[in-house]
């Protein structure tokens, strides 16, 4: 009995083993394969998706920084001790700004005034951003502004031109101070995915010479 199980059959069974262990050799290849086809797939799509989603609020930032600065610009005044100086990559203004009120008067600090401040929009061409601070009254005669905020990142360039009127035509100014421009041109390109895009907007000052 011993000697039957030794012989051939047991040497064919040995073999059927070997042969079932490359296939499943083979079978695990494939699926890694195949898995990993999935996986890159999803990224690709994933990155692709996140991409586009990164140059959207890219852009939706810009708006905002553009309606921002429109608006303060419209409503920007001139006053003896806040002047309008503008130069090419920032700008500094007079206008209305909406600040907390006192805090020896109100401790809470959850109350806000409308009160004369300074406006400061400036492009730090290193870090490709954009940013806003402004002064309330005492900062703005001291020459100091609050904290600065970011408004939008991924700028490439940004350039600010002054318009003033003269008699039926306008001047351009690269740089302007002491008096309000009747106009200001922002000339800026940013990055959208792999593209560059530029967008100009020119912004008219009601209270402008």
């Amino acid at each position: 009995m011993v000697k039957i199980f030794n012989g051939p059959i047991l040497k064919l069974r040995q073999k059927n083993i070997k042969a079932f262990t490359l296939i499943e050799i083979f079978l695990v290849i494939g699926l890694l394969a195949a898995i990993s086809i999935a996986v890159y797939s999803a990224f690709s799509g994933g990155l692709k998706v996140w991409q586009r989603a990164k140059g959207a609020l890219a852009q939706e930032d810009i708006m905002i920084f553009l309606d921002k600065i429109s608006y303060d610009l419209r409503n920007s005044l001139m006053y003896s001790q806040i002047r309008f100086e503008g130069k090419p990559q920032s700008i500094s203004f007079g206008a209305i700004v909406r600040t907390p009120v006192d805090l020896k008067k109100n401790p809470k600090g959850d109350d806000y005034t409308d009160e004369i401040g300074k406006v400061e929009y400036y492009f730090d061409g290193n870090k490709k951003n954009m940013y806003r601070r402004q002064a309330n009254y005492s900062q703005a005669i001291n020459h100091r502004f609050s904290k600065e905020y970011l408004l939008s990142k991924d700028i490439t360039s940004l350039k600010f031109q002054y318009y003033y009127r003269s008699g039926a035509t306008y001047v351009l100014k690269e740089n302007a101070k002491d008096i309000l421009p009747s106009c200001v041109r922002i000339d800026l390109e940013f990055k959208d995915r792999k593209d560059r895009r530029n967008i100009v907007r020119l912004v008219n000052i009601p209270k402008g010479n």
